[in-house]
């Protein structure tokens, strides 16, 4: 046998490497986008580095929450606007419009709800308009504000109502086209995530059961509804109840001089409700009570809330309304 000479050493170390390098990258290649590292900022990094991980940009809350129930693990959901005051109306950063344009799925809600969008360069090939499924039955504030009668204002405009998951029929139609989104990006997981789709579905049909109840149990009450906003138009209407708005705006003066308009002393069979979120202060909660409405707080599921799944939250937009109507 041939001694081994230098030369061939060198050789053998520098092929030793190689081979070790092309392990490493092997493994790397292979982790795929299931992998999860909580230093990564939006998933950005791993576009620009060239790996294979998938990255969803979701810009409203429950779109995201559905997005991820639906791919598990498999890919990487972002909802860069979670700690934003205002969602629908975020201010986006260059680092967020970085994280947009990398992504290799961007779903938008829709109905007016990205206003920032029209500032920003999305790219249309991969960028979905959930709520596109069913435009036509997008509201407008003119459309809820035609209801109206008594002291409650004029028009204020005709400005989309964006939280159409408050209505689980529109919900499910939005769930669809999520699902169908994510299945062309990743084919292979097509059937998994119907399953989990379908989950979602289920859960959104006995919230829908839930509400239908509540529509037959007040249809033949005497009823007066007030809404402080009129972002709960999707919810009032699946219930058939007829609602008076009141603007977001609305002070003391404004909203005594309406109840003191809409409450009738001489019937005792009247239901008086009126619809605010946690912003309405507590004078104002005072004041419906003094003239016989009863508050019930609508929570719109726009931004996460520690411990509290938007699930859960519908439900108790549910359970609210039932023990208001006596139900």
């Amino acid at each position: 046998m041939c001694p081994m000479t230098t030369s061939m050493r060198h050789n053998l170390m520098r092929h030793d490497r190689s081979r070790s390098l092309l392990l490493v990258a092997a493994v790397l290649l292979f982790s795929g986008c299931g992998a999860e590292d909580s230093s990564r900022v939006a998933g950005t990094d791993d576009l620009a580095n060239g790996s294979e991980s998938i990255t969803v940009v979701a810009t409203s809350y429950p779109v995201f929450v559905m997005a991820s129930e639906i791919v598990g693990d498999e890919c990487e959901v972002v909802f860069p606007a979670a700690d934003a005051t205002s969602p629908q109306a975020w201010k986006t950063s260059a680092k967020d419009i970085s994280v947009l344009q990398s992504a290799d799925l961007i779903l938008l809600n829709g109905a007016g709800y990205e206003a920032w969008a029209q500032q920003v360069s999305l790219p249309r090939s991969r960028t979905v308009e959930t709520s596109a499924a069913y435009e036509s039955k997008l509201k407008r504030v003119q459309d809820s504000v035609s209801h109206q009668h008594g002291p409650a204002g004029e028009n204020t405009g005709g400005d989309l109502l964006w939280a159409t998951w408050l209505d689980p029929q529109l919900a499910t139609l939005q769930l669809k086209a999520i699902e169908g989104a994510l299945s062309k990006v990743v084919p292979d997981q097509r059937a998994a995530f119907a399953a989990r789709g379908q989950t979602i579905a289920d859960r959104l049909a006995k919230l829908d059961q839930q509400i239908e109840q509540l529509a037959a149990a007040t249809a033949e009450k005497e009823m007066v509804v007030l809404s402080v906003g009129s972002e709960f138009e999707y919810l009032t209407a699946r219930l058939g109840w007829s609602v008076r708005w009141l603007p977001e705006s609305v002070d003391s003066a404004r909203l005594n001089e309406t109840l003191v308009d809409f409450a009738d002393a001489e019937s005792a069979s009247k239901l008086n409700i009126l619809l605010h979120t946690s912003s309405l202060i507590s004078p104002l909660r005072e004041a419906a009570a003094e003239h016989g409405f009863r508050a019930v707080e609508i929570d719109q599921c726009d931004q996460p809330i520690a411990e509290r799944s938007v699930w859960d939250r519908l439900q108790g937009n549910i359970e609210r309304l039932s023990h208001a109507a006596g139900s």
